[in-house]
């Protein structure tokens, strides 16, 4: 090899070891979450009415997961650059995210409030004799044994047992003069009555509420993984002095 050609080959190979050296000491890209655990930390906790929100809440967690892997591959940005860029964006979906779960925070009491009308007016007995006569029949029913009680509620058929079981539901289960059981049963068959939705739309609301919670807490582990926030505010600190 001529002098020539062997000072292009050393130099070829110093560019070489020096891009290499580049590379090695480059930042390494934050490790992103598998989009596939935001299901689970977000969306999957039962089939109520606030499945589609949580199941959209993890979708924008996706697309945000995707698009910041992206822009931690830009070859233009710089390291410090992504991350402020990073936690910028994350910010803004987060306060978004944020706002819409109290959104719905506002729905589930509204829904709440709702019920609880709608369970007063079914409970409210359609006759006025039968409210008058309310108290009076509970108190019976709190002075027989077991024994009797039963006998005696087993016995009762038409206007008389629609009597009893406007008394004993229109009051908390401890103030009715019955077993919870009975209780319930009778204020279950009012509601079938006069407003089948209240036999299932309360439980639906207590699951959408406690799955809302478990959401919010995935929200936050899920922001808090995307970004490096101390490093990002250790920047901007330098950056401002």
């Amino acid at each position: 090899m001529n002098p020539i050609d062997a000072r292009i080959a050393a130099d070829n190979r110093a560019r070489q070891d020096e891009a290499r050296r580049a590379r090695a000491n480059a930042p390494k890209p934050p490790t992103l979450p598998d989009p596939a655990t935001f299901n689970e930390a977000c969306a999957n906790h039962g089939d109520d009415s606030g499945a589609p929100f949580r199941k959209l809440v993890a979708e924008r967690l996706t697309g945000l997961t995707l698009n910041l892997a992206k822009l931690h591959k830009n070859p233009i940005l710089t390291a410090n650059e992504k991350l402020l860029s990073a936690e910028s964006e994350v910010k803004k979906h987060a306060e978004s995210i944020g706002a819409d779960i109290e959104a719905q925070r506002y729905i589930i009491a509204t829904r709440r409030n709702d019920l609880a009308n709608r369970t007063a007016n079914a409970l409210h007995a359609p006759r006025d004799d039968w409210r008058a006569a309310a108290g009076e029949v509970r108190q019976v029913l709190r002075g027989m044994t077991y024994a009797e009680r039963a006998s005696f509620l087993d016995s009762l058929t038409g206007d008389d047992a629609m009597l009893v079981k406007y008394a004993v539901a229109s009051v908390p289960a401890a103030l009715s003069g019955v077993a919870f059981e009975t209780h319930k049963a009778m204020r279950d068959t009012i509601f079938g009555l006069r407003d089948p939705g209240l036999l299932t739309e309360p439980k639906d609301v207590e699951d959408r509420e406690r799955h809302l919670n478990t959401l919010e807490q995935g929200v936050a582990w899920a922001i808090n993984e995307l970004v490096d926030f101390d490093k990002a505010a250790a920047l901007r600190s330098l950056m401002e002095d």
